[in-house]
Protein backbone atom coordinates (compact mmCIF):
# COMPACT_ATOMS: atom_id res chain seq x y z
CA UNK A 1 0.00 0.00 0.00
CA UNK A 2 1.68 3.27 -1.17
CA UNK A 3 0.95 6.07 0.95
CA UNK A 4 -0.67 9.06 -0.92
CA UNK A 5 0.53 12.37 0.16
CA UNK A 6 0.29 15.85 -0.90
CA UNK A 7 3.13 18.37 -1.23
CA UNK A 8 0.61 20.69 0.57
CA UNK A 9 0.24 17.81 3.53
CA UNK A 10 3.82 18.11 3.60
CA UNK A 11 4.01 21.64 3.89
CA UNK A 12 1.50 21.79 6.98
CA UNK A 13 2.79 18.75 8.18
CA UNK A 14 6.26 20.80 8.34
CA UNK A 15 4.43 23.58 10.62
CA UNK A 16 3.22 27.19 8.87
CA UNK A 17 5.58 29.33 10.46
CA UNK A 18 8.91 27.39 9.74
CA UNK A 19 7.92 26.36 6.20
CA UNK A 20 6.86 29.90 5.38
CA UNK A 21 10.36 31.03 6.83
CA UNK A 22 12.22 28.37 4.76
CA UNK A 23 10.16 29.30 1.73
CA UNK A 24 10.70 32.83 2.04
CA UNK A 25 14.44 32.01 1.85
CA UNK A 26 14.39 29.82 -0.53
CA UNK A 27 13.06 33.00 -2.64
CA UNK A 28 16.07 35.17 -1.42
CA UNK A 29 18.32 32.55 -2.83
CA UNK A 30 16.90 32.55 -6.13
CA UNK A 31 17.09 36.12 -6.07
CA UNK A 32 20.38 36.42 -4.69
CA UNK A 33 21.63 33.65 -7.14
CA UNK A 34 20.75 36.31 -10.03
CA UNK A 35 21.35 39.64 -8.32
CA UNK A 36 24.63 39.04 -5.64
CA UNK A 37 25.69 35.60 -5.88
CA UNK A 38 27.92 36.12 -3.20
CA UNK A 39 24.85 35.85 -0.78
CA UNK A 40 23.91 32.62 -1.79
CA UNK A 41 26.21 30.00 0.66
CA UNK A 42 25.04 32.52 3.09
CA UNK A 43 21.35 32.63 3.14
CA UNK A 44 21.78 28.62 2.18
CA UNK A 45 23.77 28.28 5.60
CA UNK A 46 20.94 30.58 7.17
CA UNK A 47 18.40 27.90 5.59
CA UNK A 48 20.50 24.76 7.02
CA UNK A 49 20.91 26.07 10.26
CA UNK A 50 17.15 26.86 10.88
CA UNK A 51 15.82 23.84 9.29
CA UNK A 52 17.91 22.00 11.63
CA UNK A 53 16.88 23.83 14.44
CA UNK A 54 13.18 23.42 13.83
CA UNK A 55 13.44 19.86 13.03
CA UNK A 56 15.54 19.35 16.78
CA UNK A 57 12.43 21.19 18.03
CA UNK A 58 9.88 19.29 16.98
CA UNK A 59 11.74 16.23 17.51
CA UNK A 60 11.37 17.75 20.95
CA UNK A 61 7.84 17.85 21.03
CA UNK A 62 7.60 14.57 19.97
CA UNK A 63 9.06 13.19 22.82
CA UNK A 64 7.04 15.74 25.27
CA UNK A 65 4.00 13.88 23.40
CA UNK A 66 5.53 10.36 24.27
CA UNK A 67 6.22 11.17 28.11
CA UNK A 68 2.56 12.37 28.22
CA UNK A 69 1.60 8.74 27.82
CA UNK A 70 2.80 7.32 30.71
CA UNK A 71 3.36 3.89 30.21
CA UNK A 72 0.85 3.09 28.03
CA UNK A 73 2.66 3.87 24.28
CA UNK A 74 2.18 2.30 21.06
CA UNK A 75 4.71 1.88 18.38
CA UNK A 76 2.27 3.75 15.91
CA UNK A 77 2.54 6.81 18.42
CA UNK A 78 6.33 6.67 18.25
CA UNK A 79 6.49 6.13 14.76
CA UNK A 80 3.68 8.59 13.62
CA UNK A 81 5.34 11.48 16.44
CA UNK A 82 8.81 10.72 14.57
CA UNK A 83 7.59 11.40 11.11
CA UNK A 84 5.78 14.92 11.85
CA UNK A 85 9.03 15.96 13.35
CA UNK A 86 11.27 14.48 10.90
CA UNK A 87 9.38 15.68 7.98
CA UNK A 88 10.52 19.37 8.47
Amino acid sequence: MLLSITVSQIFFLGGVFPMVLLTILLATIFFAAWKAPRWVKNIGSIALALSIFFTAYNFVGAAGAVIECEGDISPVLIWGANRCAAVL
